[in-house]
């Protein structure tokens, strides 16, 4: 497997997070995985690599963040009325 400072193919960032090429390509293509390309001139196919910091911002980027604790409502006291509760 590449290590962290080399770019990686779009295969082999799928292998690395279980997921298609394919997909690996639609993400490139919407701008989510920045990538550069890397296909020599009068080349027709693109060759992507992915770069570690754009692994990094991809990852940042798809953090799972815990939900702000709710705050509870306190009851509206009503004139003339005790609460026992």
């Amino acid at each position: 497997m590449a290590t962290q400072a080399e770019p990686l193919t779009p295969p082999e960032f799928a292998r690395r997070y279980r997921i298609s090429a394919e997909k690996v390509i639609g993400l490139i293509l919407t701008g989510e995985l920045g990538a550069i390309d890397v296909r020599s001139t009068g080349a027709t196919r693109p060759r992507w690599r992915i770069l570690p910091e754009h692994i990094e911002a991809f990852e940042r980027r798809r953090a799972a963040v815990p939900p702000p604790p709710k705050r509870r409502k306190r009851r509206q006291s009503v004139a003339g009325v005790k609460q026992y509760f």
